[in-house]
C-alpha cells in the first residue's frame, strides 16, 4: 500500500470511518461542498458552478450512504445537503412564480375574488386557513375613497412535494437513533428545521419537542491536567480539520478540536432557542386562524424576545469569535422577518396593521442581510415579502442572487451570405460550385 494509502487508512480508522473510502468519499463530498458555499456567497454566483459542486457533493456523499450506512458524518454532510438543494428548488420556484404572476397596480378598486389556498412555508405541505389573501387588503382611513393593497403575487403552492427535505429528516432521524451522542443536539436542531420548512401543523409540534429536548451547554471548564478521552465526534473534527488544511492550504490553523465542539454546542443551543420561538409562533397563527380577533401586534418580536435574551447574555459571558456572533444575529433576524411574514398572512383580510407587519418583515431581513451579505435564507425570505407587495423585478434580483445567474445563452453562428454567380455561370452549370451529383440530380 502506498503512503498515501496508508495515510487515508490510519485517518478513517482515527475518525471511526468504516473505510478509508467512506473517509475519501466524505472527504470529496465535503470539499465540492465547501466550493459550492464559497460560490453562492459570492454577490453573483455563477448558477453552473453552482449546481455542479453541489451536484458533485450529493453524489459522493450518497455514494457513501450506500455502500457505508452506518457512518455517521457522511449521513449528517448529505442532510445538510440536501437541505440546501431543496433550498435551490425552492428559490427556482419562486423565480418562476414570479415571473409568471400577473402584473398588477398597486392599489385598485375592491372587487370580489374566488378563495384561494396558501401556505407560507418552504416545504409548501400545508395550506393557510387564509382564504381571502388573494383580494384586497388594509382598508386605509383618512384618504379620499377607499384604498387597497394588491397582494396577487403569493408563491408556495400547497401540493408539491419537497422529496429531498424527507430524504435529509430520514438521515438525521437515523443518526439521533444509532449516531453517538455527541452528534445528537446538531442532528436534532437540524431535523427541527426541516420539519419547520414542511409547515404542516404535525411537523411543527414535533420540531418544538425536539427543540425543547435540546440542553443548554454547561459553563465551559478549565481543562483538568489529564486531557480526557476523545470522543467520536472529536476525533471527527480533528481528522477533518487536517484534512481540510490539506485541500485548503494557505488557511489559518484553527482553535482546538475541543474548543471548536463547545463553540458549536452553544451556538446549536441558541439557535435553537431562536427556532423553537418561532415555530411556537407560527404554530400559534395556525391555532388563532379560525379566530382572527385574538391575533395581537408585534407578535414575532415578542415571540423571539426569550431567544433575543439568550443570545445577549452568551455575548457577554462566553468568548465566540465575531463571525459566530454575526452568524447568530443573522440568524435571528432571519427568524423574525419570517415570522412577521407569517403574520401578516394569517391576519383578517382589511386588517388594517397588513402592510405594516410585511413593511415589518422587510426591514427585520434586510437588517439580516446588512449583518451577512448574500445570506441565502434571508434574501430568499425578502423575495417572498417582495413578491407579496407585488415588487416582482426586485424580488427576482435576490432570487437570482441564490440560485446563480444562467449563462447567457449563446449568439447565433454568422452564416456567410451564399455566394452570387456570374453570369457565366449561370450559363454554363459547369464551371458553378454545386458538386456534380446536386448538378445530375
Amino acid at each position: 500500500m502506498s503512503a498515501a494509502g496508508q495515510k487515508a487508512k490510519r485517518a478513517a480508522e482515527d475518525a471511526s470511518f468504516a473505510t478509508s473510502e467512506s473517509f475519501g468519499l466524505f472527504m470529496e463530498g465535503l470539499r465540492s461542498l465547501k466550493k459550492f458555499t464559497e460560490e453562492s456567497e459570492k454577490a453573483q454566483p455563477d448558477h453552473t458552478v453552482l449546481q455542479q459542486r453541489l451536484d458533485d457533493a450529493l453524489a459522493s456523499l450518497g455514494k457513501c450512504e450506500i455502500a457505508y450506512p452506518e457512518d455517521s458524518l457522511p449521513l449528517y454532510t448529505l442532510g445538510l445537503a440536501l437541505t440546501m438543494k431543496n433550498q435551490i428548488l425552492y428559490a427556482e420556484m419562486l423565480m418562476k412564480h414570479g415571473k409568471e404572476s400577473p402584473r398588477l397596480t398597486r392599489s385598485a378598486p375592491r372587487r370580489a375574488l374566488e378563495p384561494i389556498k396558501l401556505t407560507t412555508g418552504e416545504g409548501g405541505s400545508e395550506a393557510h386557513a387564509n382564504t381571502k389573501a388573494k383580494g384586497k387588503r388594509r382598508k386605509k382611513e383618512g384618504l379620499a375613497g377607499v384604498y387597497y393593497v394588491e397582494t396577487e403575487y403569493l408563491p408556495c403552492p400547497a401540493d408539491r412535494p419537497w422529496p429531498h427535505l424527507n430524504h435529509a429528516a430520514d438521515l438525521f432521524e437515523k443518526i439521533l437513533k444509532k449516531g453517538p451522542s455527541e452528534m445528537h443536539a446538531a442532528a436534532a436542531y437540524n431535523l427541527a428545521h426541516v420539519w419547520s420548512k414542511r409547515d404542516a401543523p404535525s411537523d411543527l409540534h414535533r420540531a418544538e419537542a425536539l427543540l425543547i429536548g435540546i440542553n443548554e451547554p454547561s459553563p465551559t471548564h478549565k481543562p483538568a491536567a489529564a486531557a480526557p478521552k476523545q470522543g467520536v465526534f472529536t476525533r471527527l473534527s480533528n481528522t477533518v480539520r487536517r484534512a481540510m488544511r490539506a485541500l485548503f492550504p494557505g488557511k489559518p490553523r484553527d482553535e482546538s478540536a475541543e474548543s471548536l465542539a463547545a463553540q458549536e454546542h452553544l451556538m446549536t443551543w441558541l439557535q435553537s432557542r431562536t427556532l423553537l420561538a418561532s415555530v411556537t409562533a407560527r404554530s400559534d397563527l395556525k391555532a388563532m386562524a379560525p379566530n382572527k380577533q385574538n391575533f395581537y401586534p408585534g407578535l414575532a418580536t415578542i415571540a423571539l424576545s426569550k431567544a433575543r435574551s439568550a443570545i445577549d447574555k452568551a455575548f457577554r459571558e462566553s468568548e465566540l469569535p465575531a463571525v459566530k456572533k454575526t452568524d447568530l444575529e443573522a440568524d435571528y433576524w432571519t427568524k423574525a422577518g419570517f415570522l412577521a411574514y407569517n403574520q401578516a398572512f394569517a391576519m383578517p383580510p382589511d386588517d388594517i396593521e397588513f402592510d405594516a407587519y410585511l413593511s415589518e418583515a422587510e426591514s427585520f431581513l434586510r437588517h439580516a442581510l446588512d449583518l451577512k451579505e448574500n445570506w441565502n435564507p434571508a434574501q430568499i425570505y425578502l423575495a417572498q415579502v417582495l413578491q407579496s407587495q407585488g415588487r416582482i423585478e426586485e424580488a427576482q434580483k435576490y432570487l437570482e442572487a441564490v440560485v446563480g445567474k444562467p449563462p447567457a445563452p449563446a449568439a447565433p453562428a454568422q452564416t456567410s451570405p451564399p455566394a452570387t454567380q456570374t453570369p457565366a455561370q449561370t450559363a454554363n452549370p459547369a464551371t458553378s460550385d454545386t458538386p456534380e451529383e446536386e448538378r445530375k440530380v
